[in-house]
């Protein structure tokens, strides 16, 4: 049900561990990060065919189809910043960590696009055969600097999946693990239990 959902997938509260975070993660990624992306490329390209083509209607449907992408893509990442936020708080940090390492992310993705730009650019300028060496240094030079910074990003999450979280208790709550625990739920306090 959608309160569940809420606990599972969109809840800053309580300990997330490694199994867990890397399988909510991939299952974000295929729903809502790739369905929203696929639907933002649709109706940007909507978009231009309308205006092309002078189609209202071409436009209309374009712009839907871009906003729900947008709306996909912004569910996706709300849900994987609360996700890294359980994932170090497993590790006995603050939420913030997580939620700093997505902004670090995004950062980091969009120097890997402009040196990609860069060097799409680099090419284009060149004709089929180097002019000079120094042509070659460039590309090269972009091409290490794509790598150095895509690595960088995918160490970092590396590192999100393979850090093991605190054992026993920490600050966040019980070792999710221990408890036997489905992400989202929490143990009931020893006077709840006794209640029941």
């Amino acid at each position: 049900n959608w309160e569940q959902v809420k606990k599972e997938f969109f809840s800053f509260s309580g300990r997330l561990n490694r199994k867990w975070f890397i399988g909510m993660m991939f299952a974000i990624s295929l729903h809502s990060g790739y369905i929203g992306a696929a639907f933002l490329v649709y109706g940007a390209v909507g978009i231009g065919l309308a205006f092309i083509s002078d189609s209202i209607g071409t436009g209309i449907i374009s712009c839907l189809t871009l906003l729900i992408g947008l709306a996909g893509i912004l569910i996706a990442c709300y849900s994987y910043i609360s996700l890294l936020a359980r994932r170090v708080q497993d590790m006995g940090y603050s939420r913030w960590v997580g939620v700093g390492f997505f902004f670090v992310q995004i950062l980091l993705g969009l120097v890997s696009v402009y040196l990609m730009i860069d060097l799409l650019l680099e090419l284009a300028n060149t004709s089929r055969y180097f002019r000079s060496s120094q042509d070659i240094e460039g590309l090269v030079g972009a091409v290490k600097g794509i790598s150095a910074v895509s690595s960088l990003s995918f160490l970092g999450m590396l590192l999100m999946m393979a850090l093991p979280g605190t054992k026993g208790e920490n600050q966040y709550g019980v070792n999710p693990i221990d408890a036997g625990l489905l992400p989202g739920e929490k143990q009931e306090s020893t006077e709840e239990q006794i209640a029941f």
